[in-house]
């Protein structure tokens, strides 16, 4: 839990910096892709020991998917639903999702294995990170597409 929480100072410290410097959909897609890693190889790992390296990997999913969430929808949502989009947002990431995940994941470690579940939350993960890639890919080609139609 330390090592989760120390991960995390980091982009605290400069997450100013890189919200100016990077958009959202590519600080999410390496959020996603660091996801990924962590749980393939929470999966993989057979020496307890290499887990605290790897949890290290926390910094680059937690904090920044709640952080880049949060400035997402300080600049999308209008400014008289702020509140609720923020509302809304921790009760479906910090309350809902636990609940639903500490259930299933539950029942999913007791019948297929702790391993198992984190090989597929890997999957899960990918799956994420391409879809974030195709909404990069998307989100390119329209502005490209906007910039022939200006020229």
């Amino acid at each position: 839990m330390v090592i989760s929480s120390l991960s995390e100072i980091p982009f605290l410290l400069y997450a100013n910096r890189i919200f100016e410097r990077i958009r959202l959909t590519h600080i999410l897609l390496v959020s996603s892709a660091a996801t990924a890693v962590r749980w393939f190889a929470f999966s993989f790992l057979e020496n307890p020991y290499w887990i605290l390296p790897v949890q290290m990997l926390h910094g680059l999913m937690f904090i920044v998917l709640t952080v880049t969430m949060a400035m997402y929808i300080n600049r999308e949502v209008p400014k008289e639903l702020k509140a609720s989009g923020q509302t809304l947002n921790g009760l479906l990431n910090l309350g809902v999702a636990r609940i639903i995940g500490s259930f299933f994941g539950g029942f999913a470690s007791e019948a297929f294995g702790i391993k198992s579940v984190f090989y597929f939350c890997g999957w899960i993960a990918v799956a994420c990170a391409a879809g974030i890639a195709m909404i990069i890919i998307a989100g390119a080609r329209q502005r490209s597409a906007g910039r022939e139609l200006g020229a």
